[in-house]
Parts: structure tokens; C-alpha cells; sequence
């Protein structure tokens, strides 16, 4: 197949430039109309400029439609924009990493897909975006693109004799697939509920700059007169708001969730409202994380996540969860069923008795002088906030139970706890250091603090276990001094005195 000719996105990709453009200035554009209100002339001049500002970004929006071109041509992937400075950009087909698909609202009205294409810089950023094509064009593009990169690397004669091993492994395919109880599980104990609160609270700071708030209080100042019951009612009433908006965002985004193992490669398609399916080469995987957040834990559900070498990543560091919401005692089965090579065990070698103390006051100090100011500030109340100091130890005793480490010939396992449980399966060759250091307080106790990292983003993936035996500390620097020099993935580097 050749695609050699220049071609233009589906008109709907000005549709979409004119509502990104929008959004982009839909906060200047409402307080032009809201804040900077005039009667008479001047007013109906106002909304005049208003409504031409929009017709500009519509004329714009289609300019850039008619000047978007793409095409492949020399084993490059070319795409040329701009109006008045002209902007050509050649990826060469070898560079190509990933190929992702998306499909909001628009895309599904008329049928069609949003296709990204990453690359072996890893930027947070798709290297290029073709905004509307449509799906037989999406598919032909990812089969030109693929079939162009195995001859640029095998040449032609390989390829022939390659071709029928390729196929058998195509037909190789492993699916997962989530299931409705999953899904509400994982929505209903998401911890999202943060970001959602933080939105509100946000929102609401600047409400009455467009809403009478005055006016409408006014109406309901009976009811304020009921005091605290009134106050603990509307702040209960927040956060359950909060906790549904959350769980419907959760709903949207992992509804329908599929991963299929594909030769190698994970494909995983999920969303409602936005339809996505992201590619992650296997060889591109540097690490497996497994999260258990409070909420989630007590019902024996976790988060397995990958850790990979460049893409696009969450707002947590992770490439993608290929198992959101699973029972913590399938992680193991599923692991060797479409990743054997990363073993996931819960049996671990623990942080010694003797370290107890440190993490009760590693999580308990950082609450006492707030609780200080609390008592100080809004007695009697304020002593109310003493509740922080044994909640604070009880998270420091269940991050000394839950810290440790498992070592095997090939891989190392971390566990670990910050407010949520986690362990992180890291091959040999993947990690790219290994310190293990130790403080004049952990010295006179033999404790020590293991750091390791693994390539992910532009500063990587760092982890670490706090308060290990000194002897436990010494095996795994040897462990990891000692690898073999193919397998090298880093430096080991010891901190210790």
C-alpha cells in the first residue's frame, strides 16, 4: 500500500480545533461577556466583539484543517501545517514506538478515531496527532507504518523468511477483561475523590463573581441558624457529591476495559464518553507496580501498573494499569499468564523489629505541631485534632509490617507504604542503580535505607525501603554488584559509612 499522496484530516478536525481553541480562551471569553457588562451602545458593543471573536476562531480553525497534510513517503511519516510560516516535520518510520487511538464525543459522531503516534523521544506528548481519520485509514496507516519498520530492520530477504513466524505469532493472543463488579469496586474506592474536592473548592472561590451568592444565602438563612448539625450536614453533603463525581469519572474512563496480550505487545481499549486504545511494547517495560490504596485493601482489590521507558504517562509516573481493579490473590496467576517474566510473590524478607520505633515517629512527627496551632488557636475544639497522633502511628505500625523485600535470581520486589500499599517487581537488567545508604541514626541500630530506580520518565522511577537490617542491606548490593556484565542496567552505588 502506498500513501505517498499529501491527505487531509476529515473536515470534523476543524470541529475539534474550534472547540480546543475555545476551551483554551473560554475563561477570558466569559469575562468579557459577564464581567465587563455596560447598558446600552457600549454593552451591545461588547457582545458584538464577542461574537466576531468567535467567527475569527471558527475562520481559523478551518485554515488550519486546509493547511493540515499528512502522508508516508522514504520510509518517513511527514506532515506539513501552517499558513503563513510553514511547518514540515519528517519522523522516520523506525522512530516510531507506539500507535494509539482515541475517540471523544466528536471522533464518534461521524465514525471516526483520533490517532497518536509516540516515538523513541518519550516526550509527554504524541510526536504527531491526526485528529479525525477514519478507522479503516487509522488501521491502514498502522499496518504500513509496522510493515515498513520490519523491513527497515530485517531488509527484504529477512523479511520473507520472517513473515510466517510473524503470523504464528499474531495468532498467539491472550485477552483480559474487566468485569462489571470490578468496575464498581475500583470507582466507589477510588481516591480521586482528592482531585474532585480540590475542583470544587476551586470553582467555588470564584462562584460569586457569576452567581448573586449573597441573595441565595439570604433565602436559606433559617436554615443556617441551625448551627454546627446544619454545617456537618452541608460538608457530609460535599463529599458525597464529591465521592459520586468521582466514581462517574472512574465509570467513564475504564468502562469496557480490554487488554490483550498481541505477540509483543499489550493493546489496551477502554472508555464511554472517550474511546481509547493505547499500545505498549512489552520491551519497553522496565517495572510492575502493585498499588493497594485503604479503601481498596480491606476488600482485597490492588492496581498493577507498568512502569515504562518513555510514552505517555499518568499523573502519577505510571505508563498504564493493565489490571485497574483486580482481587489481590489473581495478581500472581495473571502475571504469569501475560508478563511470566516479572513473578510477583507476597512472601517477603520484613524490616527488622527493631525499626518499629522509627517509622511511629517517621509518621507521627509531621502531626504534632499542626495539632499544636489546632489546640492553641480554637480551643476547646482544637484538642480535638489529638485524634491525628494514634491514626499517625497507625499508619507508621502498618508501614513497618508492610516494608521489605524479596530477592530472586532475576528480579527484586520492594514493598513498601506510604499511605497506600505497594510493591514494585523490578527485573535485574532493568534497574539502572542500586544505593543502599545509611544515616548516623540508622548506624548505631545496623539499618539501612535501600534506593533503586528504573528508566521511566526524564527524571525515572525511584524507589525505596527504609529501616532494612544492615545484613539484609549487604546482600542486596553484592546481589546487584555481582550480575553478570551483560545484564548491567545501572551503577550500584553504596551510601554507606
Amino acid at each position: 500500500m502506498m500513501m505517498s499522496e499529501p491527505k487531509r484530516l476529515h473536515p470534523a478536525a476543524a470541529i475539534i480545533n474550534f472547540l480546543k481553541l475555545l476551551k483554551d480562551m473560554i475563561i477570558p471569553l466569559v469575562i468579557f461577556i459577564f464581567v465587563n457588562r455596560a447598558p446600552g451602545m457600549l454593552g451591545l458593543l461588547l457582545y458584538a466583539g464577542a461574537g466576531l471573536f468567535l467567527v475569527v476562531l471558527i475562520v481559523f480553525s478551518v485554515i488550519k484543517w486546509l493547511k493540515f497534510t499528512y502522508r508516508i513517503e522514504e520510509d518517513e511519516l511527514r506532515v506539513e501545517q501552517g499558513l503563513f510560516v510553514k511547518q514540515k516535520r519528517f519522523v522516520p518510520i523506525e522512530r516510531v514506538q507506539t500507535i494509539n487511538t482515541r475517540a471523544g464525543i466528536i471522533q464518534q459522531l461521524f465514525g471516526l478515531v483520533k490517532l497518536e503516534i509516540e516515538t523513541a523521544s518519550g516526550g509527554a506528548e504524541a510526536e504527531i496527532e491526526l485528529t479525525a481519520i477514519s478507522k479503516s485509514e487509522a488501521a491502514a496507516i498502522q499496518k504500513e507504518l509496522s510493515e515498513r519498520k520490519i523491513k527497515i530492520k530485517a531488509g527484504p530477504e529477512e523479511m520473507e523468511d520472517a513473515a510466517p513466524e510473524c503470523n504464528a505469532g499474531e495468532e498467539k493472543r491472550k485477552t483480559y477483561k474487566m468485569t462489571g463488579k470490578e468496575l464498581l469496586i475500583g470507582a466507589a474506592t477510588s481516591s480521586g475523590i482528592g482531585v474532585v474536592v480540590s475542583a470544587v473548592f476551586a470553582f467555588g472561590s470564584q462562584i460569586d463573581e457569576l452567581l448573586p451568592v449573597e441573595s441565595i444565602l439570604k433565602r436559606f438563612e433559617s436554615l443556617t441558624s441551625a448551627g454546627i448539625p446544619f454545617l456537618a450536614f452541608l460538608i457530609f453533603l460535599g463529599f458525597l457529591l464529591a465521592w459520586l463525581l468521582s466514581m462517574a469519572g472512574i465509570l467513564l474512563k475504564y468502562a469496557n476495559f480490554t487488554m490483550e496480550r498481541r505477540g509483543d505487545d499489550f493493546i489496551i481499549s477502554r472508555g464511554l464518553l472517550e474511546k481509547n486504545q493505547l499500545t505498549i511494547p512489552i520491551k519497553r517495560i522496565q517495572a510492575v507496580k502493585i498499588t493497594e490504596n485503604p479503601l481498596r485493601q480491606p476488600l482485597g482489590y490492588a492496581t498493577v501498573q507498568l512502569i515504562c521507558a518513555g510514552g505517555k504517562q499518568d499523573a502519577d509516573g505510571l505508563s498504564a494499569a493493565i489490571f485497574p481493579f483486580v482481587k489481590t490473590n489473581q495478581i500472581g496467576s495473571l502475571l504469569e499468564s501475560f508478563l511470566p517474566q516479572y513473578a510477583y510473590r507476597t512472601e517477603k524478607v520484613p524490616v527488622p523489629k527493631r525499626a518499629l520505633r522509627k517509622y511511629l515517629l517517621r509518621y507521627g512527627w509531621p502531626f504534632i505541631i499542626p495539632a499544636g496551632i489546632i489546640i492553641y488557636m480554637f480551643p476547646p475544639w482544637g484538642w480535638l485534632s489529638l485524634i491525628l497522633l494514634p491514626l499517625s502511628a497507625l499508619f507508621g505500625y502498618f508501614a513497618h509490617r508492610d516494608s521489605g523485600y524479596r530477592l530472586e535470581e532475576e528480579q527484586l520486589i520492594l514493598y513498601m507504604r506510604a499511605i497506600s500499599r505497594s510493591s514494585v517487581i523490578l527485573p535485574i537488567k532493568r534497574m539502572q542503580q542500586l544505593q543502599v545508604n545509611q544515616t548516623v541514626f540508622q548506624k548505631r541500630q545496623k539499618l539501612v535505607t535501600v534506593k533503586t530506580s528504573a528508566m521511566a520518565n526524564v527524571l525515572g522511577a525511584h524507589f525505596s525501603v527504609k529501616d532494612l537490617d544492615l545484613e539484609d542491606g549487604i546482600v542486596l548490593y553484592d546481589w546487584y554488584s555481582n550480575r553478570p556484565p551483560e545484564r548491567a542496567g545501572g551503577n550500584a552505588d553504596s551510601g554507606k559509612d
